[in-house]
């Protein structure tokens, strides 16, 4: 009899180390949060600092263009090793979505008013950062409307997918035919050549807000200063910068955390900076945003890019 009851003594303290440290392990893999990003490089996991400190966590970044996140998340494997996706375009939240490759979420209650007017049940993104589109400026003269750019040139600096989310409000405020008569306007007057700001003071640029806050060129280039186009009427277009959680990530609840965390008012505004956007909450005093939201500016993604490759084929 003592000799049975020392034999279960021994299996139950194996079995309750073995649990032990089988939840050891577990609580240490949930210790690191994986970030995809397009435009984040692995050193800038610095920028969350706050929330490493807060949480006693690793952040590591992993730099991946948004073709490469569709294809490798496509394998499991490697999904159960990413948590959080951002992206520098709201036009690769829409591709990302299309994949299945975003997690739905659901916060209720959990933030505010306000904040919920940048989250999106349909394409599972929560928006932190606000990037106009903006025109900067050598001289005095600015381009104050995006009626503008129908009637006279400008460099335009937009890559493709800037342009798509740029140009879709227009199909959202006029008819198609009408929209594809303005877009085709302002492609008309647009310049790719930089060259042309040393001969040409007064011209401006279209761009967006990053851009101008982190490109050297207008520095060195002495430009005055920026316009954020529409902003006393109808309101600024702008790119919105954004969370999404990969789908079935291991670490859900501290992905959720780490949203919560930077969409709080002092933490997103120290986030935004460091990022060169604007927050959600306090924006500068110059910009008003365009007031549809940017999930319903999204349904004209498709009908924008066919607009756009039509022109460019009638080139």
């Amino acid at each position: 009899m003592i000799h049975w009851r020392f034999l279960l003594f021994i299996c139950l303290s194996v079995l309750q180390l073995n649990s032990c440290s089988i939840e050891e392990a577990r609580n240490q893999k949930n210790r690191k949060l994986v970030v995809l990003s397009d435009y984040l490089e692995p050193q800038d996991s610095i920028i969350f600092k706050s929330f490493k400190r807060q949480q006693d966590i690793d952040i590591e970044i992993i730099h991946l263009s948004t073709d490469k996140m569709i294809g490798l998340t496509r394998n499991k494997k490697y999904t159960a090793d990413a948590d959080i996706i951002m992206v520098k375009s709201i036009y690769d939240v829409h591709r990302l979505s299309q994949q299945s490759i975003l997690q739905q979420i659901v916060f209720k209650n959990e933030l505010s008013e306000k904040g919920r007017k940048y989250v999106s049940t349909k394409y599972n993104y929560f928006g932190f950062g606000i990037d106009p589109f903006v025109n900067v400026h050598q001289t005095s003269k600015r381009t104050s409307m995006n009626s503008d750019l129908v009637n006279k040139d400008f460099i335009n600096l937009l890559d493709d997918k800037q342009r798509t989310v740029f140009f879709s409000p227009i199909l959202k405020k006029m008819s198609r035919v009408k929209s594809k008569q303005w877009i085709k306007r302002v492609i008309n007057h647009s310049i790719n050549d930089l060259s042309i700001l040393d001969s040409n003071k007064q011209i401006s640029v279209l761009t967006t807000y990053s851009d101008y806050k982190q490109n050297n060129l207008y520095r060195k280039k002495a430009f005055s200063g920026l316009t954020f186009p529409n902003s006393t009427k109808n309101g600024t277009f702008y790119n919105l910068r954004t969370f999404a959680i990969v789908e079935q990530t291991e670490n859900y609840s501290m992905a959720k955390l780490f949203i919560k965390f930077y969409l709080q008012t002092k933490q997103n505004q120290e986030l935004t900076k460091q990022l060169s956007v604007l927050p959600l909450q306090k924006k500068t005093d110059s910009f008003r945003e365009y007031s549809v939201r940017q999930d319903e500016l999204i349904q004209f993604f498709t009908l924008t890019n066919r607009i756009l490759n039509i022109l460019n084929n009638d080139k």
